[in-house]
């Protein structure tokens, strides 16, 4: 079975945060039933983040995990 997953790596431009913290990855937990509808999610959301948070850059990739049930 296939499930596909959302991921967003947020970064902020602030130079008072170290290296480490400028960028976070954050999966979404919530399988989406089409990659479409994935990449539609993403878009939103990137555009969501960039609108609310002036410091803010992101993007968003889909990745295709296969579940074999046991």
């Amino acid at each position: 079975m296939t499930k596909i997953y959302l991921f967003m790596i947020v970064c902020m431009y602030n130079p008072s945060l170290s290296l480490e913290d400028t960028c976070k990855i954050v999966p979404m937990s919530d399988p989406f039933s089409s990659m479409r509808e994935c990449l539609n999610m993403g878009t939103m959301l990137k555009t969501k983040i960039e609108l609310e948070m002036m410091n803010a850059y992101s993007t968003a990739f889909c990745s295709e995990k296969y579940f074999t049930s046991a």
